[in-house]
């Protein structure tokens, strides 16, 4: 010390000299960041009050000997009490529900704000599940119901069984039996938006088509230069098909297998050749082969004459 002054705290969190006013620790809070990279930002979905925030872990250093030991023993404290206040009690549980959302969103390639949303309407069913329901509270199949919510209310198509084996690929006990008790459950409280079923068709069809034609076998059968063009055909084609059925005969029908047999009219009535067959988009696509017939015949049914 150059004036041999005593130490004093500044208003930024430096240790200045009382007498010459020169700093002898910087405040590392201020210049190196602390914050684990995934926190919730206030700017988001999730307002202040309801994020976990971010944790502040204590990082020894060897220099932290002496005068600086009083400051260094108080960030330990602080970061103790940071830790201890976000995930002890009830409160761990909605730590862990958080940060099984953003896993497994991440996994199905939803963005982040659709995980903050998931995160928003989770916290909101659990009053009314507590309410509800008899016995122990199962957290992660109303998360995994809130982030198939989310998802659907942002215009994302995902599917459920898509989400049902991730949780359970986590150790998560969700069923598909009570995964779908608690999307009935968002769904009579209005936390779940019933979506017409027109509009998920619409937005699976060119997710349909992308991968069918980014298929090398596929690609060889029609020439590589024609690729682009045939699935924009296809895929207008499929959305002109659609809207001019009756949609009250579509309700009841599992959009994601109706997507399916919309797109194999459309290829089959464009292409004229059997390129693509009923057996080949029920192996790429893991669905039943008797529904897609099923949803086929329906689909040339209320079609009429109308699809040539």
């Amino acid at each position: 010390m150059e004036c041999g002054g005593k130490l004093i705290l500044n208003s930024e969190g430096e240790l200045v000299c009382e007498s010459c006013g020169l700093i002898h620790v910087e405040n590392r809070l201020r210049r190196e960041s602390y914050f684990i990279p995934g926190g919730i930002p206030s700017q988001g979905y999730v307002p202040a009050p309801l994020e976990m925030g971010t944790f502040l872990p204590y990082r020894a250093d060897e220099r932290s000997v002496g005068v600086f030991s009083r400051v260094s023993g108080k960030i330990r404290r602080l970061s103790r009490l940071n830790l201890y206040s976000k995930a002890s009690g009830d409160r761990s549980m909605h730590y862990r529900v958080y940060r099984t959302l953003f896993n497994v969103a991440q996994k199905i390639g939803l963005p982040r704000h659709v995980a903050e949303y998931a995160y928003i309407l989770y916290l909101k069913s659990l009053k009314i599940a507590r309410e509800v329901l008899d016995g122990k509270l199962n957290h992660y199949r109303f998360s995994a119901a809130c982030l198939i919510a989310a998802s659907r209310k942002q215009g994302f198509s995902v599917r459920i069984d898509d989400v049902l084996k991730l949780y359970q690929g986590l150790g998560h006990r969700v069923t598909r039996s009570n995964l779908l008790e608690a999307i009935s459950l968002l769904q009579r409280y209005r936390l779940y938006e019933k979506t017409i079923v027109a509009d998920r068709v619409e937005k699976i069809v060119p997710i349909i088509a992308k991968r069918i034609f980014s298929d090398k076998r596929i690609k060889r059968k029609i020439g590589e230069k024609n690729v682009y063009l045939l699935e924009r055909k296809v895929c207008h084609r499929a959305i002109s098909l659609l809207y001019r059925i009756d949609q009250r005969r579509l309700q009841g029908k599992n959009p994601y297998i109706l997507a399916l047999a919309l797109f194999y009219i459309s290829f089959a009535t464009i292409c004229r050749g059997r390129i693509v067959s009923q057996g080949y988009i029920s192996r790429k696509f893991g669905c039943s082969l008797s529904a897609l017939r099923n949803n086929i015949k329906h689909l040339y049914t209320v079609l009429g004459n109308s699809y040539g």
